[in-house]
Parts: C-alpha cells; sequence; structure tokens
C-alpha cells in the first residue's frame, strides 16, 4: 500500500508516523521568519533531520557559544544531533521535511535567548 500525502500546512506539521519515527513539515510563519530569531531551542531525546524541497533555509546553531549559520541546500540532509542549539529561518515559499522521534514532547524540548548562548 502506498499512502499519498499533501504537505505544505503552515508552520510544523507532523505528517506521518510510525512505530518510533516521524516525519513533519516546516513552512513560513512568524516563527521561522529571520525577525523572530531571538532565542534558539535543542531537544533532549531525539536528532532531528531537515531536508530542503522548495524555498530557502538557514540552519543557526550555536556550539561553545559561537553561533554558526548554514543556508541549507536541495538534495542533502542536515541532522541536528540531540542537544544541539539551534533555530530555522525559512523564505516564504519555503517546504522542508523534518524528521525526528515520534515520542518528542514539549518537555523535552528546551528554549534559550539567544544573547544567553553566546559567548560574551
Amino acid at each position: 500500500m502506498t499512502d499519498i500525502i499533501e504537505c505544505g500546512a503552515k508552520g510544523f506539521k507532523s505528517v506521518f508516523s510510525s512505530d518510533t519515527w516521524q516525519i513533519a513539515t516546516i513552512t513560513y510563519d512568524t516563527i521561522y521568519s529571520p525577525e523572530g530569531f531571538d532565542h534558539m531551542k535543542r531537544h533532549l531525546g531525539t536528532d532531528e533531520v531537515f531536508i530542503l524541497i522548495n524555498g530557502e533555509a538557514v540552519l543557526h546553531t550555536v556550539e561553545g557559544g559561537v553561533l554558526e549559520s548554514t543556508n541549507i541546500e536541495k538534495g542533502k540532509l542536515y541532522c541536528v544531533r540531540k542537544n544541539t542549539w539551534h533555530y530555522l529561518c525559512v523564505s516564504k515559499d519555503a517546504l522542508l521535511a523534518v524528521v525526528e522521534n515520534k515520542d518528542i514532547t514539549p518537555d523535552q524540548t528546551e528554549r534559550m535567548e539567544l544573547e544567553c548562548l553566546l559567548q560574551k
């Protein structure tokens, strides 16, 4: 059997799941806009893979107090390892696929203001 799933709901939307993992989509929403980039988050229990399908996206990560910004390219997988601080900015025409553990819950995701994570 083949499932065909329509993608493109606004923001983050889980579209398929198996016993242990899920696929979601991300499209433009204000929480993914460059203007909203004042904080970062990290997942304590799952890696997270981003795959750009359409548009543009920038993946921001912080490690050791240093901010790194990576332009996401089509045809490549970007795996953010669990416990890595990150933030995603997307263009208004963006569509990304996201693969992560199915059992991720809000209490397994931490949020911190960007300025608190950067070296001074």
